[in-house]
């Protein structure tokens, strides 16, 4: 009866994690859409309302000082949109990194259960034979890992993303806010929009602090052009406020992440493998190295000798 328990409540998890992930998916879209939504309401909100309130035109002209910051200004917020919404859509765009279709799938019968849950095949060697499982540990045997879900040949580092349905190479997490994985191929481009998104977030509030405290606080004198805007505007502070908090959370961690050289995925597997090493006196070994900012900063960025070159802002 145990049993049976135990196998109802498994495909019962089973089931809600495919609904889950298949919800995800599909409002993948929607997700995207209100990003950008929400990026233009914020943008309108201050070049129609933040931008009059902070430089007024007066019937006598402006200032030289006045046009001047008016212009830093404008030219500082479009920067920051383009970069936003370059790096955003490069991060929706560009394909994570997928598994090449020439390197084939495995096959069962050929194949052995490894005990993580992964098949592994025997390579063939220079002379055309196929090694032995049991020779499968002596140079110059190789082993190719095979995804027991997609099938597919499983390099190190790759992982299956059950939202997408295939391995993603150095999968880091996937993001509903992209629909996309974020991987080998667009990790540079989702920190950078990380960078940027965080770096608006915190200007707008630090420009808009002293509007919001006398203008809504204190019931200030300030005519605004309707009440819409007076409402976009509280709207878009708070918002800005909540995004900013949330930007640098996530800013910070995958900035460590970076500085350590692990993504998230090997993060928890690495917590994991302390844990079970720990409790079996075993002595623990991550398969990335401290300290290798370069591995995960510009994946998608490489010179002709293979180096790595450095992120640009």
């Amino acid at each position: 009866m145990r049993i049976l328990y135990r196998g109802s409540l498994a495909r019962l998890e089973a089931c809600a994690a495919h609904g889950f992930n298949s919800f995800v998916y599909l409002a993948g879209p929607a997700f995207i859409l209100i990003a950008c939504a929400l990026v233009s309401l914020v943008a309108y909100i201050y070049f129609t309302v933040n931008i009059p309130y902070l430089y007024p035109t007066t019937s006598d002209g402006d200032s030289w000082t006045t046009s001047t910051a008016r212009g830093a200004s404008l030219v500082w917020a479009v920067y920051l949109l383009v970069c936003i919404a370059f790096h955003y859509y490069m991060a929706v765009t560009v394909d994570p990194g997928r598994v090449p279709d020439e390197w084939g799938r495995g096959e069962e019968e050929d194949s052995m259960q490894a005990d993580d849950g992964l098949l592994f095949e025997a390579l063939p060697n220079d002379g055309g034979g196929v090694h032995s499982a049991a020779a499968a540990y002596e140079p110059p045997i190789s082993r190719q890992r095979i995804c027991k879900k997609c099938r597919r040949a499983k390099p190190d580092r790759a992982h299956h993303c059950s939202v997408c349905k295939r391995c993603i190479l150095k999968m880091d997490h996937h993001c509903p806010w992209i629909h996309n994985c974020v991987g080998h191929n667009n990790h540079r481009y989702f920190y950078l929009f990380l960078i940027y998104m965080f770096t608006g977030c915190l200007y707008y509030c630090v420009v808009s602090i002293r509007m919001f405290r006398q203008e809504i606080l204190n019931n200030g004198q300030y005519k605004w052009p309707h009440e819409q805007a007076r409402m976009g505007f509280v709207f878009s502070f708070i918002l800005a406020v909540a995004m900013a908090l949330a930007m640098g959370g996530f800013l910070t961690w995958h900035t460590w992440l970076v500085a350590t050289a692990q993504t998230t995925i090997e993060y928890y597997n690495n917590q994991v493998a302390r844990m079970v090493a720990r409790t079996t006196g075993e002595v623990s070994y991550d398969k990335t190295k401290r300290g290798s900012v370069r591995k995960v900063q510009t994946p998608s960025l490489r010179t002709r000798d293979g180096g790595v070159v450095g992120l640009i802002f």
